[in-house]
């Protein structure tokens, strides 16, 4: 059986690792699943509930700084920059698991933000909690991806006091090491990120971030930019002020009801939500008012991934070993070896019935699978 998955490789029972929470990731590239920051807000579990806190009051010390920050880059660069945690091999990748990180960009908009639309963070009296993904919502291009690396980094700690219990509980000296982690946690007290040395599982050279399956979603984020704006068009965001939400829905109405393109009219909510910062502090109590969907589309996720690689991916890449020589291919890179490939999976796909495989419930999936023709296989 070809190798694909944390279980596979480190030898460990699938119902083990859903029994722990830990979800199954590929080592053979990035998984298209992100973290949900709101996961962890709406769960009755208290080391979730107290990883949303620490998270928070992370970015309460970012906000405070903003002004200061904006102008120095070496403070950025201490504190405002965060490299991509591959470890997790989450996210979206062509091969392998690495990606570029939130630097330069990420914290002069994280800044502009702190400094003009959040400036109330942590002190918000509209919801009941301050949330990460607030800092996401004024501008285009801080999607599920950055979300979710930006959560993975300030909850560090936390993934890694779970890695580690299921690494001294399910796996042997031989599949671990200590490793000492830079960023590990953050020390309020004198300011400064600290190092922490843990007994993490070890591939390819580096250490994994085993992450708890109830916290990733394939979607969208339950608190997003696209979600905002759809609620805004449809008048859907209550709002206790009855003067303002009239004030507010008029405006739509006449943006609805004009001649305009549909980037004008995101351009249009754009500068309303930067004129009334407090639209989006509605918007986010509604959320918090109905986590159902958060944790329905959690469930969704987790299924239709059980489903795609414990069964139609397996079978896939059955029929690859078994009716072709895909597998005997080794050189990725040769171009003939790329087409030679190529056309195997679709000889498997189109006169073998290998077609089934690739939906799941009457849908194509998109999330890649391990016989994809650039990625190396075990």
């Amino acid at each position: 059986m070809k190798k694909i998955s944390f279980s596979d490789f480190f030898n460990v029972d699938k119902e083990i690792m859903k029994q722990y929470g830990a979800f199954n990731l590929s080592l053979i590239s990035d998984t298209p699943a992100f973290i949900d920051p709101f996961l962890l807000y709406c769960s009755n579990k208290s080391t979730y509930q107290k990883a949303h806190k620490d998270m928070i009051e992370y970015i309460k010390f970012l906000c405070k700084n903003a002004v200061k920050a904006k102008k120095d880059i070496n403070l950025q660069k201490e504190y405002y920059y965060f490299k991509e945690p591959k470890q997790n091999w989450l996210g979206y990748t062509l091969y392998g698991n690495s990606g570029k990180g939130l630097k330069e960009e990420f914290a002069r908009e994280l800044c502009d933000n702190a400094n003009n639309y959040i400036k109330n963070f942590g002190e918000e009296f509209i919801t009941n909690s301050s949330h990460l993904e607030k800092l996401c919502l004024f501008d285009e291009g801080h999607g599920l991806d950055s979300i979710s690396d930006f959560t993975t980094c300030l909850i560090m700690s936390f993934l890694l006091d779970h890695t580690e219990k299921f690494s001294y509980k399910y796996l042997s000296n031989l599949q671990c090491k200590k490793q000492l982690i830079e960023k590990a946690y953050f020390d309020f007290e004198n300011e400064k990120w600290k190092s922490k040395e843990y007994y993490l599982p070890f591939f390819n050279n580096d250490y994994i971030l085993l992450i708890p399956e109830d916290i990733l979603v394939k979607g969208e984020n339950h608190i997003c930019r696209k979600d905002l704006f759809h609620e805004l068009i449809g008048n859907r965001i209550q709002m206790d002020d009855f003067k303002f939400r009239n004030h507010i829905n008029e405006y739509i109405s006449d943006i609805i009801s004009g001649d305009f393109t549909e980037p004008e009219i995101n351009s249009k909510i754009d500068s309303l939500i930067k004129k009334y910062p407090q639209i989006v502090d509605y918007y986010i109590k509604s959320k918090e008012e109905n986590p159902i969907p958060a944790k329905k589309n959690n469930e969704i996720f987790i299924k239709e991934f059980d489903l795609l690689f414990n069964n139609n991916c397996n079978k896939l890449i059955n029929l690859l070993r078994t009716e072709t020589n895909f597998y005997m291919l080794e050189d990725i890179n040769n171009t003939s070896s790329i087409i030679e490939r190529l056309s195997q999976i679709r000889y498997v796909i189109e006169h073998l019935g290998g077609y089934k495989y690739l939906y799941i419930n009457n849908k194509v999936s998109h999330t890649r699978f391990a016989g994809h023709s650039r990625v190396r296989v075990q």
